[in-house]
């Protein structure tokens, strides 16, 4: 869980990165295609003379393009400073704002314009997160009215509601709808982030289930043949043990089933404290339960065993008047690679079987009973 955690975050901050590359190379574009459409609108449609040229290139062209990049600059210095990613967005945006009110003063004369500030506005839903949002439209109103003041401070003709008060009381408008519209995105991306969660978390839950017994919740056979398999491949080592509890019948037939049971998940809670990475617990089926020890030797596979098995027989059961129960072992170890998994399993069942007909409670080495 932890693993899968860390790489969700991982992904997550990956995604982030991704967003705001992508939405640097749009602005790149848009950018870009303003200039020229700029260049094409005053020197080819208005046809300048040449004394007003160089007037044009300064105040509309390299003027707003050197600011535009000194803003760009300033960003990707500071993306590469600050660490934490919430902080990062918010540069970004900000930034993208600057860019924004830098061509609302340039082109003051068109009302129309400030609709721009929507755009960084539009981007904070790409992160769902709502005090972004806020934050943007704050500065966003600012900056709109930072617009607002300069064309009537510079404009050489008269501002009139005809002329420039109603577009830009649309624009307004249409800003504020634009915010309105992003917390919508915002509560839909967070309500669709969670339900696909949700069914991810159900989906992994259910395929777990299917893979584990539902009495004692150790791994079925079918996990325990497919993991002995890819043990077998993977690993220089392998030992499986199979255990079988002894006298279970007379536990059943004595006591009940119910009691049976407790004997049951007694013993595979005891089995999952030893469970780790290299080795895996499988309830093999009825009394019986299978071991594998992965780059382990017999001897040591042998140690874990032994002390599980005392461990167990000296656990008292108040519902057969403190009485104890013991099992038998079957271990092997050190495979040929010739056997297949099943193969390799029978072996250790072979000596449990000689375990259980030779006295039970004890464990029983393949390779020992090979020589007897």
């Amino acid at each position: 869980m932890k693993y899968e955690t860390n790489n969700e975050i991982a992904n997550t901050v990956r995604l982030k990165i991704t967003i705001r590359k992508t939405i640097w190379f749009s602005i790149l574009i848009c950018l870009i295609t303003e200039f020229f459409f700029f260049i094409a609108y005053r020197f080819v449609v208005q046809s300048l003379t040449d004394e007003r040229l160089k007037e044009y290139i300064i105040q509309f062209i390299a003027k707003p393009t050197a600011i535009n990049i000194l803003i760009a600059l300033i960003y990707h210095i500071l993306e590469a400073i600050i660490k934490k990613e919430s902080i990062k967005s918010l540069t970004m945006v900000t930034a993208i704002s600057a860019i924004c009110l830098n061509l609302t003063t340039t082109h003051y004369i068109l009302p129309s314009l400030l609709t721009i500030f929507c755009f960084p506005i539009f981007i904070t839903s790409m992160f769902a997160k709502k005090n972004l949002t806020n934050i943007v439209l704050f500065l966003s109103v600012i900056f709109y009215s930072a617009t607002i003041y300069y064309a009537i401070y510079f404009s050489q003709d008269k501002l009139t509601f005809v002329n420039y008060y109603s577009d830009a009381l649309v624009a307004f408008a249409v800003i504020i709808g634009s915010y309105l519209f992003t917390n919508v995105l915002i509560d839909y991306n967070v309500e669709y982030v969670f339900i696909s969660k949700s069914s991810s978390l159900r989906q992994t839950e259910i395929i777990e289930q299917v893979k584990r017994d539902p009495l004692t919740n150790l791994y079925n056979k079918k996990i325990f043949y497919d993991s002995l398999l890819v043990a077998m491949k993977q690993c220089d080592r392998v030992c499986v043990a199979v255990i079988d509890i002894d006298n279970f019948k007379t536990v059943n037939d004595t006591y009940g089933h119910s009691v049976g049971d407790i004997v049951l998940v007694t013993l595979a809670d005891m089995l999952k404290n030893i469970s780790s990475k290299r080795i895996l617990t499988a309830r093999y089926g009825g009394e019986e339960f299978s071991v594998i020890f992965k780059d382990m030797t017999t001897f040591e596979s042998y140690t874990i065993i032994e002390n599980l098995r005392k461990e167990f027989s000296e656990v008292k059961f108040p519902q057969m008047n403190n009485k104890s129960v013991t099992f038998s072992c079957g271990l092997t170890g050190d495979y040929p690679n010739t056997l297949s998994n099943v193969e390799f399993f029978n072996e250790a069942d072979q000596a449990l079987y000689y375990a259980k007909s030779n006295g039970k409670n004890q464990t029983v080495i393949y390779t020992s009973l090979e020589k007897k």
